[in-house]
């Protein structure tokens, strides 16, 4: 899992670098949900899983937040 992760890391960064449409945000916002689900099953402390339920919570605001300004610009 630490070279999957290593290599999924260094794709969303270099996707970081071609953001343009709403679809590349969401696929952005799908690969670190991914990495963060990996961190998930490495970090089983009490502290790191209310921080990666937090960031989970904040991805999918930012998430709806997209599709409501998608939705505003139909």
């Amino acid at each position: 899992p630490d070279a999957a992760g290593s290599v999924v890391m260094i794709l969303g960064s270099l996707k970081l670098l071609d953001l343009r449409a709403s679809r590349d945000y969401k696929f952005l916002i799908f690969v670190i949900l991914a990495l963060l689900s990996l961190l998930i099953l490495q970090q089983q402390t009490l502290g790191a899983t209310f921080l990666i339920l937090f960031d989970i919570v904040l991805l999918f605001a930012l998430l709806a937040k997209i599709e409501e300004q998608q939705v505003e610009l139909n």
